[in-house]
């Protein structure tokens, strides 16, 4: 798995960018998250990324860390809070 081209290549990608936080922490989700900013992972490589996270959690290579961005508006009803959260993902090999 760590000399997996792959996953070489996806931890190059993955360094310095932000995604968008899913739901959750199964592979799906973040293969998903991935795929909205990565567009080479969209369509026929979605699956091929989705199976290598699965993998890479499996073996606790792959983390993440959320960032939460919290933002006022005024809204119908007076002030409004709301909350972004962000995340990255570190790939560990």
């Amino acid at each position: 798995m760590r000399n997996a081209k792959f996953v070489q290549n996806l931890k190059e990608q993955l360094e310095g960018e932000i995604f968008p936080a899913s739901l959750g922490g199964a592979a799906f989700d973040i293969a998903d998250s991935i795929a909205c900013v990565l567009n080479e992972y969209q369509g026929n490589r979605f699956e091929d990324l989705w199976i290598y996270i699965e993998a890479m959690l499996g073996y606790k290579i792959l983390t993440y860390h959320d960032e939460a961005e919290e933002y006022e508006i005024e809204g119908q009803y007076g002030m409004e809070k709301g909350c972004n959260v962000y995340r990255q993902y570190y790939i560990d090999i």
